[in-house]
């Protein structure tokens, strides 16, 4: 019985070899599994973490893009500015306008646009210093520039020679657009940089006797602003 015993308490080879095999399959089958589902998930981290950092990306792109055009539109701000503070202005009292106009006139190179409430034009006093700024944007005329005139109904109505003798001159001169309606600028503008302006009519007694006042504004900014007015003006004018 003893002998019995201790016999079946042994292993057989064969159930050992069978169990191994069963292991080995189950090891086998089981743990790449495992080891893939592992990978998955890490994978499927990694997935989530470079969705996170392509929304950041993004977002990064989006605020770069508005910056840049917050600074584009701080520059225009900027050089805006700066076109308004490159100004100079001349005081022009009573005799002081009419020189410095007339210079002015004469060396323009490009434009030369005015609209003036009353213009007197002297047939008997040649040297009537109205006579000489005519002659002035006569001479610009035939040096090729673009002289327009624009005058208000008193002109036409006391002062028609000086109508006549700017159109005899191929000057262009329009009158406001409307009789009822009074255009009282006394406004010069030339080359788009340089505007006179207050109170001098180009009239006789305004230029040499009278208590007026004027100024010169060198600025491309604010006489641009003043060639968009004397534009609308002129575009809305009457023929004569």
């Amino acid at each position: 019985m003893g002998r019995r015993g201790r016999r079946s308490g042994k292993t057989s080879p064969a159930v050992a070899l069978l169990v191994g095999l069963v292991l080995g399959f189950i090891v086998a089958y089981y743990t790449p599994g495992i080891g893939l589902k592992a990978k998955s998930e890490e994978l499927e981290a990694l997935r989530l973490k470079l969705a996170e950092k392509e929304a950041e990306v993004e977002n990064l792109t989006a605020m770069a893009t508005k910056l840049q055009s917050e600074l584009e539109q701080t520059r225009e701000k900027l050089r805006d500015l700066k076109q308004r503070l490159n100004v100079t202005v001349v005081p022009l009292p009573n005799r002081e306008y009419f020189p410095l106009v007339k210079r002015f006139i004469e060396a323009a190179n490009d434009t030369v646009y005015v609209a003036m409430y009353v213009m007197k034009y002297d047939v008997a006093e040649r040297d009537d210093p109205v006579n000489m700024l005519l002659d002035a944007l006569v001479d610009a005329e035939r040096r090729g520039l673009d002289v327009r005139v624009l005058v208000d109904d008193p002109t036409k109505r006391s002062y028609a020679d000086t109508i006549e003798f700017l159109k005899n001159h191929s000057i262009p001169v329009r009158l406001d657009r409307s009789s009822g309606i009074t255009t009282h600028v006394k406004l010069v503008i030339i080359d788009g940089k340089y505007v006179f302006l207050g109170s001098h009519n180009w009239t006789e007694s305004a230029l040499t006797r009278n208590n007026e006042y004027s100024i010169l504004v060198i600025s491309r900014y604010y006489a641009q602003k003043a060639m968009l007015y004397f534009k609308g003006l002129w575009n809305n004018g009457r023929p004569v």
